[in-house]
């Protein structure tokens, strides 16, 4: 402070700091609901300037949130009448010019087992192979799984292979490997899958072609069978080397 005759002057000087922002420990962490229920993600950040807070679901744009029945109000994010479509990792994400920060929370929707769009008819030629595939929504993942043709459950044999996975927190898939097909392969297979919660069941359907279909019927370590004619033989090799990367070795077919 300093007099200017008899006018008093003062000054005050400040320091104002940025801060990077930061997500509260009192965040919502990862969350698992029943279906039907509604549910409110919650996101407390802090900083300097204030962070602006906004919602991403599996990399989409911030507030793009794909899901029916859902809304977005800065810190929050609800989940009316929860379904299956409604599971995923969300990403929290503040930002504010200084920086900005993300927390990852993975939100769950307990349900019976569904079956997803898949594909019904799958088509193959005698003495090949070929996997068929059923995929199904389900949380907790199913615990009890098993294929079956004409009502007779099927297991792993000279014939068949059944093997499964999951991909994401609720999502199941199982497989089931021909082996060198038979005519009584033909025809429709069911997949069972059993949770906790409930059962489901998928059908589809193998018909019969006159050309193998890649893959697998052409990886390199398929045999071609022995009753095939040397045209079909060499016209099944051409049709199918189209599709693989061109890294085979030719072989004359004529030759001893």
């Amino acid at each position: 402070m300093f007099y200017l005759g008899f006018l008093a002057i003062s000054f005050f000087c400040g320091l104002v700091f940025s801060e990077e922002p930061i997500i509260f420990g009192n965040s919502t962490k990862d969350v698992v609901v029943f279906e039907g229920q509604n549910y409110t993600l919650r996101c407390y950040a802090g900083g300097n300037p204030p962070p602006m807070v906004s919602w991403v679901l599996h990399g989409n744009e911030p507030n793009a949130i794909p899901v029916a029945k859902s809304s977005v109000y800065e810190n929050f994010l609800t989940i009316s009448n929860a379904t299956p479509y409604n599971c995923g990792t969300y990403n929290c994400m503040a930002q504010n010019g200084v920086g900005k920060v993300h927390q990852e929370i993975v939100f769950l929707v307990n349900s019976p087992p569904r079956s997803c769009i898949q594909r019904k008819i799958w088509t193959q030629a005698l003495s090949f192979s070929i996997d068929l595939e059923c995929s199904f929504q389900a949380f907790p993942l199913p615990e009890s799984y098993y294929w079956s043709k004409n009502g007779i459950q099927l297991s792993n044999n000279s014939q068949y292979e059944i093997q499964n996975f999951s991909s994401g927190h609720n999502l199941f898939h199982t497989k089931l490997r021909l082996k060198n097909i038979e005519k009584n392969h033909f025809g429709d297979y069911v997949c069972h899958v059993m949770n906790q919660l409930g059962t489901a069941e998928s059908s589809v359907t193998l018909t019969e072609v006159k050309d193998p279909v890649c893959p697998p019927a052409c990886s390199p370590a398929t045999t071609l069978p022995p009753n095939a004619s040397a045209a079909s033989i060499k016209l099944s090799i051409f049709y199918c080397i189209m599709f693989l990367p061109l890294t085979h070795v030719w072989h004359n077919l004529n030759s001893n």
